[in-house]
C-alpha cells in the first residue's frame, strides 16, 4: 500500500530522500519492538517495520538507481543485488552475536544503530537524480488494464507466500531444536551461521 506513495516521491525528487526516510522508520520500530512489554506493542512495532521495507527495500533502491543513471542503471542494480546476497551471511552471525552477548532488546537496538550511523549517512549521500527512463520508451497499447480483482489476488498470493516463508525462516530452527531430526539435533541441519543463534537461544 505504502509503494504506489514510495515510487511517486522517488518519481518527482529522487530515491536519496525515501530511502533515509526508511532508515529513519526502521529505527524507530526496531526501537519500539525493543521496548515491547504486550502483545498490543509488539505487533504494532512489526507493523511500522513493515512501513518501513515497503519504503525501503529493493525497489525503492531499484528506482533510486534508474533515477540517477537513467537507462544505464541495470549494471549499479547489478551490483546491489550481488553484495545484498551476502547480507544473511553477515546478517545472521551478527544477529548472533548481539543475542548472545546482550539479549533479543539490545540485538533490536544495535539494529536500529546501524541504520542511523551505517544506512542513513549512506543514502544521504546519494545523488538527488530525477532522471525520467519511462519518457523514452514507447509505450504499446496492450489493451484494458487488469481487473482490481486481479490485483488483490496477486497482492494476496505474494502476501501469503512471503508469509509462510518467512514464518518457516523465522520458526523451523525453533522447531529443529525442540524436536531434533537426528541423534545430534537440529545442529547438523542448520548452515553455521544460524547455529549460533539456535545454541544460544
Amino acid at each position: 500500500m505504502i509503494g504506489p506513495w514510495a515510487g511517486a516521491r522517488i518519481d518527482g525528487v529522487g530515491g536519496w530522500g525515501v530511502l533515509m526516510l526508511s532508515n529513519l522508520v526502521f529505527a524507530a520500530s526496531l526501537g519500539l519492538l525493543a521496548l515491547a512489554a504486550t502483545p498490543l506493542v509488539l505487533f504494532a512495532s512489526w507493523a511500522v517495520i513493515g512501513l518501513g521495507m515497503g519504503i525501503g527495500l529493493y525497489e525503492a533502491g531499484f528506482a533510486a538507481l534508474a533515477g540517477i543513471y537513467g537507462k544505464d542503471a541495470r549494471g549499479p542494480i547489478t551490483g546491489i543485488i550481488l553484495i545484498a546476497g551476502f547480507a544473511s551471511t553477515v546478517g545472521w552471525p551478527l544477529s548472533g552475536l548481539m543475542l548472545a552477548t546482550w539479549g533479543w532488546r539490545e540485538a533490536c537496538l544495535g539494529w536500529a544503530l546501524i541504520h542511523l550511523a551505517v544506512a542513513l549517512p549512506l543514502n544521504a549521500w546519494l545523488p538527488k537524480g530525477t532522471e525520467s527512463v519511462a519518457d523514452a520508451i514507447t509505450r504499446v497499447d496492450d489493451g484494458p488494464p487488469p481487473s482490481s480483482l486481479a490485483l488483490w489476488l496477486l497482492a494476496f498470493v505474494f502476501a501469503a507466500t512471503w508469509f509462510n516463508s518467512t514464518a518457516m525462516a523465522a520458526h523451523l530452527p525453533g522447531l529443529w531444536e525442540v524436536r531434533p531430526m537426528s541423534g545430534n539435533g537440529a545442529e547438523c541441519r542448520l548452515p553455521p551461521f544460524r547455529q549460533v543463534v539456535i545454541t544460544q537461544a
